[in-house]
């Protein structure tokens, strides 16, 4: 089951808002606002215009909402696919059916199930942040492009959790993962990340990476972390189409060739369609 966090009021301009829409249905009351008291009768506004205010007022207030952690993660699926709909090369030499299983596998957004989250969190002893914990159910097993290059995936949480214990151990032998950690990414062996299964709404990121003497705080939350990976990858890909993109071989077997064209080839991938063999 995943929770949902409650937005509540805080901005002070939200407040007035509550309390303008308080008062005007007290009428033993004066309400003052911009220089009038609009009860009084001296400057009496119509309900209409009273309407009009608070339903502005009401619609600032939301904006300033915070996220709860499911419109979080469905923003982030949604960019995701985005970015697969705007692609930034073209087939050549491969059959539509390799193209198809190529553009699923690349696309794929898989989650864990509540039943496998809730075990691991049991192991470690406590509960993962909201925001974390709905990443899981949504993008735990598979997740698109995000984070590609990256050994990463919730069903391979022992493997990244020794690879880390023993990165560290190897650099910094006074210092130990937490038991509630759960590392959840290592990068080409000599870094990796991970949140501690603390409870709440969201929490930092830690990150090691190989020379460090100690691990560090890599983003304040793993919202922050998703936004900072989404924004990398849109400028990437806005640089790639900008380039006019590459071509991509996909063999029968999966494997996949893919080929930048020299810049001083003037030859841009992205103004043809794609080439398949049938």
């Amino acid at each position: 089951m995943v929770h949902r966090q409650h937005a509540h009021w805080s901005h002070p301009d939200q407040q007035i808002w509550s309390n303008t829409a308080h008062l005007a249905s007290v009428r033993d009351r004066h309400l003052v606002l911009g220089g009038f008291d609009v009860l009084s009768g001296r400057a009496r506004w119509s309900d209409e215009r009273r309407r009009r205010l608070l339903s502005v007022g009401a619609k600032g207030a939301m904006r300033d909402q915070p996220k709860s952690a499911s419109k979080i993660i469905d923003d982030v699926v949604n960019r995701l696919a985005a970015l697969e709909r705007d692609r930034t090369y073209r087939f050549r030499a491969t059959r539509r059916a390799d193209a198809e299983r190529y553009l699923a596998r690349s696309g794929a957004i898989v989650g864990c199930s509540d039943d496998e989250v809730s075990a691991r969190e049991a192991v470690l002893g406590g509960r993962y942040p909201d925001v974390f914990r709905t990443y899981l159910l949504t993008l735990g097993r598979r997740r698109g492009r995000l984070f590609q290059g990256s050994d990463i995936g919730f069903d391979r949480h022992n493997e990244l959790g020794r690879s880390a214990a023993e990165l560290l151990a190897a650099e910094v032998a006074e210092e130990a993962l937490p038991i509630d950690a759960e590392v959840f990414l290592v990068h080409q062996g000599y870094s990796f990340m991970y949140v501690r299964a603390v409870g709440g709404f969201d929490s930092p990121v830690y990150r090691f990476v190989e020379g460090q003497d100690t691990v560090k705080v890599e983003s304040d939350s793993f919202a922050g972390l998703l936004e900072t990976e989404l924004a990398r990858m849109e400028a990437n890909d806005r640089a790639s189409r900008d380039a006019g993109g590459t071509w991509i071989r996909v063999s029968p077997d999966g494997s996949i060739t893919q080929t930048f064209p020299a810049r001083a080839s003037g030859e841009r991938p992205l103004d043809h369609p794609d080439d398949y063999l049938d």
